[in-house]
């Protein structure tokens, strides 16, 4: 599925065709499909307050786990872009580079033990507190609880 079709399926499934649907700022949407990208945020309409999981894609991907632990920390991670967190709010998050043995990356943000830590994403079921030390993140701290329906990425940056 590409964008446009997740978008739709936001307006026809989510919002039910009417932008002043009370679910609007209220939910989060979730949509899971077999195939696509692994997972990511999506902006439903205006604001970042859905996402979308390949959960067949990441069982392909991921053969060790269940489909069903893959989808709760795959759904959690996106989550917490719904909610603020994103590499631009701490390097360690969404960082492709910190997966390989060989990185310096790798050992720079070992200490994130975030479900947000790509590193971590389908071993750790939650965020991080911030107190393991150097490379750490508070991802709690940081959470913007608004932010999903009040979307604003110069708020990321203030």
């Amino acid at each position: 599925p590409t964008f446009v079709d997740f978008r739709d399926i936001y307006w026809d499934y989510f919002l039910h065709q009417d932008l002043n649907n009370p679910r609007k700022g209220i939910f989060h949407y979730g949509i899971i499909v077999d195939y696509g990208d692994a997972g990511y945020a999506l902006f439903g309409w205006d604001q970042l307050d859905s996402f979308n999981i390949g959960a067949q894609q990441l069982k392909d991907n991921f053969p060790i786990h269940s489909k069903k632990k893959l989808l709760m920390h795959g759904a959690i991670h996106e989550l917490g872009h719904n909610l603020a967190l994103f590499g631009d709010t701490f390097g360690g998050i969404d960082n492709n580079e910190a997966t390989k043995l060989t990185s310096l990356q790798l050992w720079k943000y070992i200490n994130y033990r975030s479900t947000m830590n790509y590193h971590y994403t389908y071993r750790i079921l939650g965020y991080s507190d911030g107190t393991r030390g150097r490379g750490d993140f508070d991802d709690w701290a940081n959470l913007n609880l608004s932010f999903f329906k009040n979307t604003d990425f110069k708020l990321l940056t203030s």
